[in-house]
């Protein structure tokens, strides 16, 4: 009798082709189903070795490798490095099937890779606003058709969306008419969100937060007419002036903003957790580490780079040619290229998903393999925008 279906589902869905999940009948199935059901239960590490032991050579092969991940802190897991374990099976593919499901639990119960975006959505030159539903292609449902629409933000699994007439609306969870206008002032000109949290720039550079709180629904944090940007990750929030300096909003009453650097060669500014990247415009790329007297730390040094993604612990680089990187640890030589197309004009990560958008309006999302791993999810002319959350 198969094991838990509805368990391995939402295991290939958190892990959405990371690893591979090969799971069938075998002749020791008994032991192996006695064996997940305890791990699924399993509250700490000591109880899934005592269980992988149980399984003989599977367990052994699966508690050496996973005793080696432990030791290097998971560092490739979570660097999106490793997708899949793959060894050669002797005598019987029984050990591939056991060893690849309990190495899907092992790595659930240690919560080594970050969940993946639960939301992903597309905005067409139209205004037309859809959420991914699945499956690839067909499965988009409309949320809003308004021609006003010019910008969609998503956290914390809200969404917003931005007028032409800057007013912002919150989308309440019925599509078409279910939209709450949160503000309606002609001086806004972009939105940003992080977790639950939400902000707003005017063109006179003054930030707003949004509180929520009827009659001060939007509290100001700053007004400096030299903010051309903002940005925010978890409960942080960044703006960058036109002279390239970079603060970081304290909250402290009398030293609400700290500056972070000023360089005028700063083009743009990236955060996710607590990590913010600047990126400048000869296309060197740096990481601010707080450490007095080397505050950030130069990554890379391409003039090809276009634009950087960050989400959680992962960074990414969109170079001009469409060339997509990922950063794998190491400063200067450590950038793994994941893709090389030239219709590729965006790209967007959330959680441990990478998605790029094409210049012909095709949506993919990145599956773990380096240039061939990409699932077409949308083909439509008219997308124009992606954002995921």
């Amino acid at each position: 009798m198969p094991i838990d279906r509805r368990e391995e589902e939402r295991v290939k869905a958190r892990y959405h082709g990371h690893y591979h999940l090969v799971l069938e009948e075998s002749h020791d199935y008994g032991a192996f189903e006695k064996a997940v059901k305890a791990l699924l239960h399993s509250p700490t590490l000591d109880i899934l070795e005592s269980e992988l032991k149980k399984l003989g050579e599977a367990g052994t092969k699966a508690l050496a490798w996973l005793e080696e991940e432990t030791q290097k802190g998971y560092s490739a897991l979570k660097a999106g490095v490793v997708h899949a374990y793959e060894f050669e099976v002797v005598d019987s593919k029984r050990v591939d099937k056991h060893f690849i499901y309990i190495f899907y639990l092992a790595t659930r119960k240690a919560g080594s890779p970050p969940p993946p975006a639960e939301h992903l959505y597309q905005l067409h030159n139209s205004g037309k606003i859809f959420v991914y539903t699945s499956p690839p292609i067909s499965g988009w449902q409309v949320l809003d058709e308004n021609s006003a629409t010019t910008r969609i933000a998503a956290s914390g699994g809200n969404l917003y969306q931005l007028h032409n007439s800057g007013r912002i609306f919150r989308y309440t969870g019925t599509p078409l008419t279910g939209w709450e206008c949160l503000d309606d002032n002609s001086a806004t000109i972009s939105i940003v969100a992080a977790k639950n949290h939400l902000y707003q720039l005017h063109n006179s550079g003054r930030i707003f937060k949004y509180t929520g709180i009827p009659g001060s629904a939007w509290q100001c944090l700053d007004q400096n007419s030299a903010t051309v940007g903002i940005i925010a990750a978890d409960d942080n929030l960044y703006q960058l002036h036109n002279s390239g300096r970079i603060f970081k909003y304290t909250g402290v009453s009398g030293s609400e903003w700290q500056c972070l650097d000023e360089n005028s060669a700063t083009k743009a500014i990236f955060a996710s957790k607590n990590h913010l990247y600047q990126l400048h415009h000869s296309g060197r790329i740096f990481k601010y580490t707080g450490i007095s007297g080397s505050a950030w730390e130069c990554l890379d040094d391409n003039s090809a780079t276009k634009t950087l993604v960050a989400a959680d612990d992962n960074l990414y680089q969109l170079h001009n040619s469409g060339r997509i990187f990922r950063y794998t640890g190491t400063p200067m030589t450590g950038w793994e290229c994941l893709d090389d197309n030239s219709a590729t004009k965006a790209i967007v990560a959330a959680g441990d998903r990478l998605y790029q958008i094409h210049n012909s309006g095709r949506i993919f999302v990145y599956t773990g393999t380096p240039m061939s791993g990409w699932q077409c999810l949308d083909e439509n002319s008219a997308s124009d925008s992606i954002v995921a959350d």
